[in-house]
């Protein structure tokens, strides 16, 4: 993975639909990673409030949100 910095390119309302954005990246050779604060899954309805989040590397962000737009 490249040392640039991490961004933000989605917010899901849950693991499972961030999940799915993060393979459908993966399947074009993006690496990609879901961020969430649900206290380690210990309290999965701060999802529902926080969202999950997927993040990519800068570089990257554009072709990343390029593919999910056209998935989408």
């Amino acid at each position: 993975m490249d040392n640039s910095k991490m961004t933000i390119i989605g917010t899901y309302p849950s693991e499972i639909y961030a999940e799915i954005a993060r393979q459908k990246l993966a399947s074009r050779g993006i690496e990609a990673f879901i961020s969430q604060d649900d206290f380690g899954r210990m309290q999965p309805s701060l999802q529902l409030t926080e969202g999950v989040k997927l993040e990519v590397v800068e570089s990257v962000r554009k072709k990343a949100e390029r593919i999910l737009n056209e998935i989408e």
